[in-house]
């Protein structure tokens, strides 16, 4: 072996060596210099009570209270939200932040984060999770009118179960921002992981659905960085609303295979479970999701159409007979 070989081969394990050194920093970079930040839903919550965190790198802010102060992730929750990231030095500090917004949570974070340029959020977040997300307030409460016996088919119940839900949430703005819309505003590179359970009792799991198929509108070809798990879990503890993964286990996880895909801070002995070609089955199409949507409330939704049709249509001819009757009492006067 000649000299010229020699120094070749040297200087190729050199680089070898560099390039390894290099890699093992950013692997060490993304698992331990993340700064994880957890907003709760309206009734707050505790660490042990949240499976997503996978860093002890983290931070859960309050919630307004008492809970009706709170106006389900609008200019109130958002103005409370951003007052604790100015307090918080971590966050300050850190390069790269993990949001996890749980419930209303969710809507605060995305209604906050939507206001920001592309470039503030590709700068300083490092991924959005997003458990059993309020993304339409409106919906949420109508949905909660629904549970009530007989009351979800009473006529013209979308449009003034919000004003109910305001009653209870006075700062609600029923014509204020969502996270649905908001959603159209987050930055293509920031990955988006949603989880909700059928088995909710609070928001219903179109909520997620509708969500995600927001997001893959938006980002229209980069949508290979959202990632949506549905479960049907009965929990149980609590009402199956968020934290549901700690009693799922397949569920669970293919959320840590998601994380260590995206390079977020994850558990090995779970994240070996699944590959990539398997969580591909997480990254469903907006045909797929819609179709679900359109199964699930096809029945009810078309009730309540025939409900509201009959009831304008009423409305229309008591107006008409009115007006006519008025109309002859002027003429025979």
């Amino acid at each position: 072996m000649n000299n010229i070989t020699k120094q070749f081969l040297s200087l190729a394990l050199l680089i070898t060596i560099n390039t390894h050194l290099q890699a093992d920093e950013q692997n060490n970079l993304s698992t331990q210099d993340f700064y994880t930040i957890w907003l709760p839903g309206l009734h707050g919550g505790r660490a042990e009570n949240n499976s997503l965190l996978s860093t002890s790198h983290y931070k859960i802010y309050d919630v307004i209270k008492p809970a009706s102060q709170a106006d389900l992730g609008q200019d109130q929750c958002i103005r409370d939200f951003e007052r604790q990231l100015y307090d918080d030095q971590d966050f300050q500090q850190s390069k790269k932040v993990i949001f996890i917004g749980s419930s209303q949570g969710a809507a605060t974070l995305l209604n906050m984060i939507a206001q920001m340029t592309h470039e503030e959020q590709e700068a300083k977040i490092a991924a959005l999770i997003l458990e059993a997300p309020l993304a339409d307030g409106n919906e949420a409460i109508m949905q909660s009118a629904l549970k009530k016996p007989g009351l979800g088919y009473f006529p013209l119940v979308r449009f003034w179960s919000p004003w109910v839900g305001k009653a209870h949430h006075r700062d609600y703005n029923p014509y204020g921002m969502q996270a649905l819309t908001s959603a159209k505003h987050i930055s293509a590179k920031i990955p988006v992981i949603i989880l909700h359970n059928k088995m909710d009792a609070r928001i219903s799991v179109n909520s997620a659905r509708k969500l995600v198929c927001a997001f893959l509108k938006a980002r229209q070809h980069h949508t290979n960085n959202v990632y949506y798990i549905e479960t049907d879990i009965h929990a149980k503890h609590g009402d199956s609303h968020t934290d549901f993964l700690r009693e799922d286990a397949q569920n669970s996880a293919v959320f840590h295979a998601i994380c260590k895909n995206i390079g977020l801070p994850y558990d090995a002995k779970q994240s070996d479970e699944f590959n990539d070609e398997e969580l591909c089955l997480f990254q469903p199409s907006v045909e797929q999701l819609e179709k679900e949507v359109l199964q699930d409330t096809w029945l009810s939704s078309y009730t309540r159409n025939i409900i509201d049709g009959l009831t304008l249509i009423t409305v229309a001819a008591a107006l008409y007979a009115l007006m006519k009757k008025l109309y002859r009492s002027n003429n025979g006067q």
